[in-house]
């Protein structure tokens, strides 16, 4: 279970984010849109937006202290990685749930999805 977990699935996830894109242009060209959902429930997509992209750059920030302590063998940094991914991964976890919660709920953003 541990070499599926750490072995397979981030390449799995890798190549899934680089293959897709390609994918969805040739099936769904027009699939891509700029269409501007931020005038509907701006104070959730606020909130949404705020969490999930500060969540996403606390993760970043925590897995590079948690890279470069883990080489120097600084055990301080090593813990800022783990509270760092840990309240980083929530944040980002109740942002995007936020963002998907309005996307249903909202009948203007939901006709634009």
């Amino acid at each position: 279970m541990s070499k599926l977990l750490w072995g397979v699935y981030p390449y799995l996830c890798l190549g899934l984010f680089l293959f897709v894109p390609f994918v969805r242009m040739v099936y769904r060209p027009f699939g891509f849109s700029t269409r501007p959902s931020g005038l509907f429930d701006r104070t959730r997509l606020g909130v949404a937006s705020l969490l999930l992209h500060w969540g996403l750059l606390l993760l970043l920030l925590g897995h590079l202290a948690g890279f470069t302590g883990g080489l120097a063998g600084l055990r301080s940094w090593i813990s800022f990685f783990f509270w760092s991914g840990l309240l980083g991964g929530l944040a980002a976890l109740f942002g995007s749930a936020t963002a998907l919660w309005r996307r249903y709920r909202v009948p203007e953003v939901r006709a634009m999805s």
